[in-house]
């Protein structure tokens, strides 16, 4: 897209590229900052559990950000986490009660 040296012709004087890039960085900036504020990530070094808890934190960025999704409860983003839990749970209880033997 930006094969030629193009400044600006303005008193900043920057090459094009850096303006392009900078109209379009504003949703990785917003998605950082509420990750930060509703962040419920720890720091892991493994990566499918950080891959996890990225994506637990998106998914309560969207409780968050669409109020209608769950009107009923006083706080819908921990109304989310704990059904989520309870979910996780109870499908690895009725894995584990399929695979006793002897009982």
């Amino acid at each position: 897209m930006h094969h030629a040296p193009n400044v600006t012709s303005d008193e900043i004087m920057k090459p094009k590229i850096v303006l392009d890039y900078n109209m379009t960085k504003g949703g990785v900036n917003t998605y950082d900052q509420m990750i930060h504020e509703y962040s419920s990530k720890r720091t892991k070094n493994r990566w499918p559990l950080a891959f996890f808890f990225n994506l637990l934190a998106v998914c309560t960025i969207w409780t968050e950000k669409n109020p209608n999704w769950n009107i009923k409860v006083d706080n819908p983003r921990s109304t989310f986490l704990k059904d989520l839990a309870e979910n996780l749970i109870n499908t690895e209880i009725s894995r584990c009660k399929s695979n006793l033997v002897g009982v």
